[in-house]
């Protein structure tokens, strides 16, 4: 289960105001929960998975000052499909790779505005990593891409919306005693947005987890 939290700062211009006049909303809240199952058994090292569930819509999607396709929520219900698999790079290599593919396909709806499907694909290399005291510390170099369609509905912005992106993403991979963090710096390598869309320069991302 994940239980995301945000923090969305957006600054433009404030056009009632005058020329040059910019105008700044600030919203933090619970994003939407995303719940899933995995099965690893079809090999003894579980070396290849898939899984499914839901994304729940909790995030709050009615903050006056965003779009609906800026707000922290969608509104919606969606379908969680995904599938992995991961091996050795060589035998006896300290290094392994990972492949992996996402798909969130939107069923239902709040309002007249139905977020569009993205399919994510990860291709990944990861070392064995070192010993730091109880922590182990791998590095991680992954390429991402995704794929997300337009949204529709009279709530939307289907010009200005549906995207084509590829990142290389440099990071790290360290656990100790059930603990997991894990962060990544996506660098742009390829880009396209329909219509006028906001762009990063470079996206960071931390991942905290704990197994019980």
């Amino acid at each position: 289960m994940e239980v995301p939290f945000w923090e969305r700062l957006l600054r433009s211009a404030d056009d009632d105001a005058g020329a040059g006049a910019i105008a700044q909303a600030t919203h933090g809240a619970v994003g939407d929960v995303r719940v899933r199952g995995t099965f690893a058994g079809f090999s003894r090292d579980h070396s290849t998975g898939i899984s499914a569930g839901l994304k729940l819509p909790t995030g709050d999607f009615t903050y006056r000052r965003f779009d609906r396709d800026t707000e922290i929520g969608t509104g919606s219900t969606d379908l969680l499909l995904g599938a992995y698999h991961m091996a050795p790079l060589a035998p006896d290599f300290q290094w392994g790779w990972l492949a992996a593919a996402a798909w969130d396909q939107p069923f239902a709806f709040h309002g007249d505005y139905r977020p569009g499907s993205e399919l994510d694909a990860t291709l990944a290399a990861f070392g064995s990593g070192w010993n730091v005291g109880p922590l182990r510390l791998a590095p991680v170099l992954k390429a991402v891409a995704s794929l997300r369609a337009h949204d529709r509905g009279a709530d939307a912005v289907p010009d200005d919306t549906g995207y084509w992106r590829a990142f290389l993403a440099p990071g790290f991979d360290m656990r100790a005693a059930g603990l997991r963090v894990a962060g990544d710096a996506l660098l742009p390598v390829a880009q396209h947005v329909n219509g006028s869309q906001l762009l990063a320069p470079v996206l960071f991302k931390l991942h905290i987890a704990r197994s019980f």
